[in-house]
Formats: structure tokens, sequence, C-alpha cells
């Protein structure tokens, strides 16, 4: 391996992204491609969900700045890979990932319901539940309850409905939604 290439395997592991992006222009154009970065995106995103957890304690992931390098680094990648297939495995693989990135980490939170609403296809009923219960979680500001009525208004029927059915035993959660 090339010295830049290790250098940008060491600035994903320590979540740097100013080092990511500076060893990313001194890689050869021939190591650009998305064979590396899928492995990158992989290193990137366990680094993420690592940034999840705190000394032995778990803390929310957005209450620390780890998981905004790791944001940055996972966004960055994202948009290197160039085969519209490996887009479509990554965005399957790691929409979850990407979706409560957008949610909640600024400046990024602009991007959440355009995401949201082009992954239907990847967003299966436990993570559209996942999201709804992070956003009605966080609804303690205005922001968010726009936001979540937002979501549910270009919500698909179906999701709706089974959405809907999954949380009989949540009323808070629909009474906020209805």
């Amino acid at each position: 391996h090339s010295i830049p290439l290790n250098m940008l395997m060491l600035a994903i592991s320590s979540k740097s992204f100013l080092a990511v992006k500076y060893f990313w222009n001194k890689l050869e154009r021939k190591k650009r491609n998305d064979y590396y970065i899928l492995y990158w995106l992989d290193v990137g995103v366990k680094e993420y969900r690592r940034g999840e957890w705190h000394g032995s304690g778990y803390i929310r992931w957005y209450d620390c700045q780890v998981p905004n390098e790791c944001t940055d680094i996972v966004l960055f990648l994202m948009s290197q890979l160039s085969d519209q297939k490996q887009q479509k495995k990554a965005i399957n693989s790691y929409s979850q990932i990407i979706l409560k990135s957008l949610f909640t980490h600024w400046p990024y939170s602009v991007y959440f319901l355009p995401t949201i609403n082009q992954m239907w296809d990847y967003i299966g009923e436990n993570l559209h539940k996942e999201m709804i219960i992070t956003i009605v979680t966080d609804a303690e500001n205005n922001t968010s309850r726009v936001l979540l009525r937002e979501l549910w208004d270009i919500t698909p029927e179906n999701i709706k409905d089974r959405f809907i059915r999954s949380c009989t035993n949540r009323p808070d959660l629909l009474d906020m939604l209805t």
C-alpha cells in the first residue's frame, strides 16, 4: 500500500475529516475507485457506530462531536462513488446511518426530507418506525415537530398504514402524527 492510502485509512480511523480530504487528494486516481471507497465507507460507518458509545455508558450519539466528523467522512465517501449500482448498495447498507446523520447534524438536517423522499425503496418498516420515534423523542423543539409533520405528509400511504398498525401500543406517537 502507498503512504497516502495508509494515511487515508488512519485519517478515517482517527475520525479526522480534514485529514481524509487531504489524503484523498494525495491518492493516485486509480486508488480512488469504488472497491476502495466501499471498504473505507465500511470503516467510517464502524467508527460512526463506535461514536455512539462513550466509556462504559451509552450516550446519545448526537451529544458528542465524534459522530459529526464521522458524518462528514461517510457522506464525503458516498459522494465519491462513481458506479450507480455501488451507490445503491451503499445507500441500502447504510440507510439508517445516513438518515440519522442528516436528521441530527447541522448543517445536514436540511437534506433529511429530500433524502428520505428519494430512499423509500430502501427504507423498511423498522427503519421508518425508528426515524419517527427518533423525531418524536426529539420533538421538544418546534423544528422537530415541523419536520415530523412534513415527514408524515410525504410518507406513502402503504407505509403509513403499516406504521399505524405497528404502533397501536404507542398512542403518544399516533397523536403527534394525526
